[in-house]
């Protein structure tokens, strides 16, 4: 009786009771057994009371020894509460007096649970030596044994050797639980290993399990941003066969996938086996294959596309909009992107600056003047700002059409607004001013070449500078120092040196401080033998250098090694003096 009043006292928490029931039970005469330590012990530890769950343990060879659950109960309590090395001491003392032929034996629930804490702890090696003692003595691992090993190895990443534990559980006749596979293929997520993930999910779809489509739609994903199209394609169709039915995430992983690759054949052909198994394409499937058939310049399939995403009540994305609008901007079809554009307007999007863009593209492209004037005046009154990228096919189709002074008038525009001129309206000015003759006003155009620069963009500015040369046009020295500086301000400082190589041919002979500019560029980019070739050059067409770059350029050479540089621009210096 007094046994089985204690034991309600412990598992409802109330040691203290127990404890007190237990001094009258002394009282009376009544000896304690090793049911009635083991219920005292389990009571203590649950109330994480280990030290005196301890002390309980060690006065019972007073009266009775303790058994295998009084041992795994103390074990498990010490390694609870983080205590492990002292649970190991407990664990192979039980060992010890086993083969002693003083004790009981350690059975399947000792090894798991010291397995089981030494795996949590990140200590898998250790865990391995009691895995291997476990079976050296023929105590057979359990379900709970391997889950333990299989978990802790992938937290430390050591997946592989957990997956052969799981394919070593099969074969051993235990049916592995889900958790135990979702271990694994969280494992090898981490690891950045999509197929074995994917072969492994797929083995849990053969044997029953449920599997989650989220992870089989990431790792899916995985294989066709690596490029790995053909494994990709293997999985999907596998899992078709298998009688999972794919999500709509699944179908857009795989038409992306094929579009991504060229084939958007075959991810028309997935469009409709959608439909076949009820499965409702959303916008991202007909966005994908939209934009698939217009890279692939076939606009008139990724109308049909566009058309049935309408039918079936698809609110196109503003994204989808200007996927059309692009192709059919490419191809010259101003018609058609002016449907579109229509289409996204009785749709509730209101069109932005890129929107109006694509279409001005589309019309200058096809040298339709007036439509792009409309579409200026159009953006004007709808308060969107026009950039370079507005500008530029605008005064590129006025050139060509011979409308030189509207052009001109857009430039000032543009300056009135503050947009800075890009490389292709500069082009365009500058060849249509040079034919007919008006040399002075192309030269105005260098004046963008400045701005340019400024905006971090000179390799436009070294194309402008080109054309213009070409047409007979010679930049100055200011002009070229503006790109050369930008050019160095991007850490570009070989590029510079190409472009201040060309200037003489160019007609326009480097001045002090251009030279001085990239001496000093040259010295802080560790080009010392260029820094000291520009010297050189300096020297050579008479110009003094400040003391300043002349320091510079010692420290440069001296930092290098170069002491017959060293020793030949003291020389120079003097001779200059």
């Amino acid at each position: 009786m007094y046994t089985t009043v204690i034991n309600g006292f412990c598992k409802a928490g109330q040691v203290d009771q127990a404890f007190e029931l237990l001094d009258e039970m002394k009282e009376r005469g009544v000896k304690m057994d090793v049911l009635l330590h083991s219920t005292l012990i389990q009571g203590l530890c649950r109330k994480g009371r280990i030290d005196e769950a301890l002390e309980q343990f060690k006065s019972m060879g007073e009266e009775c020894s303790p058994n295998v659950i009084t041992y795994n109960t103390v074990v498990n309590g010490l390694c609870k509460a983080n205590r492990i090395d002292e649970g190991l001491e407990l664990f192979d003392d039980m060992e010890k007096r086993y083969e002693a032929s003083h004790g009981c034996e350690p059975d399947v629930i000792s090894y798991s649970t010291v397995i089981d804490a030494l795996c949590k702890a990140q200590r898998v090696d250790k865990a391995y030596e009691y895995f291997k003692r476990m079976r050296a003595v023929g105590c057979a691992p359990n379900v709970v044994t391997y889950s333990s090993l299989i978990d802790g190895l992938c937290k430390v990443d050591r997946v592989d050797e957990a997956y052969s534990l799981l394919m070593q559980l099969k074969g051993e006749d235990m049916v592995p639980r889900a958790m135990y596979y979702n271990a694994v293929v969280n494992g090898f997520k981490r690891q950045g290993k999509p197929s074995e993930c994917l072969e492994l999910l797929l083995h849990m779809k053969e044997k029953g399990f449920g599997i989650n489509i989220i992870d089989f739609n990431a790792m899916l994903h995985a294989l066709w941003k690596n490029d790995e199209q053909e494994k990709a394609c293997q999985f999907f169709e596998r899992l078709l066969k298998s009688g999972k039915k794919p999500n709509v995430v699944t179908y857009n992983v795989a038409v992306h996938g094929l579009c991504k690759a060229g084939k958007v054949d075959e991810a028309y052909r997935i469009l409709l086996e959608m439909v076949e198994s009820k499965v409702t394409p959303d916008v991202i499937t007909y966005s994908s294959i939209i934009d698939g058939f217009c890279k692939a310049g076939r606009m008139d399939k990724a109308d049909d596309v566009f058309t049935r995403m309408m039918v079936h009540e698809c609110i196109p994305h503003p994204v989808t909009f200007m996927t059309l609008l692009h192709g059919f901007s490419e191809h010259k079809k101003s018609r058609e992107a002016f449907r579109v554009h229509e289409d996204m307007v009785n749709a509730g999007f209101i069109p932005g600056l890129q929107t109006y863009n694509v279409l001005m593209d589309c019309v200058c492209g096809a040298d339709s003047v007036e439509s792009a004037l409309e579409i200026y005046h159009k953006m004007k009154r709808k308060k969107r700002q026009p950039d370079a990228n507005t500008y530029a096919p605008l005064i590129q189709c006025l050139c060509r059409a011979r409308r030189v002074d509207e052009a001109k008038e857009f430039l000032d525009v543009m300056e009135a607004d503050n947009v800075v001129p890009n490389g292709a309206i500069c082009h365009a000015l500058v060849e249509v001013l040079c034919k007919q003759g008006e040399v002075d006003e192309a030269c105005s155009v260098l004046d963008n070449v400045v701005e340019i620069c400024k905006a971090g963009e000179p390799d436009e500015a070294v194309e402008v500078i080109e054309q213009m040369v070409l047409k007979g046009v010679r930049p100055d020295e200011a002009t070229y120092v503006a790109v050369l500086r930008s050019l160095c301000g991007l850490d570009r400082v070989d590029s510079a040196i190409a472009e201040f190589e060309k200037m003489a041919s160019r007609g326009c002979a480097p001045g002090l401080v251009t030279y001085t500019l990239l001496i000093g560029e040259a010295c802080s980019a560790d080009m010392a033998d260029d820094a000291f070739r520009i010297f050189e050059a300096m020297v050579a067409a008479g110009f003094t250098p400040q003391a300043q770059t002349m320091r510079t350029l010692s420290s440069c050479l001296r930092d290098a090694g170069y002491q017959d540089l060293l020793v030949r621009q003291r020389i120079m210096t003097m001779a200059i003096s």
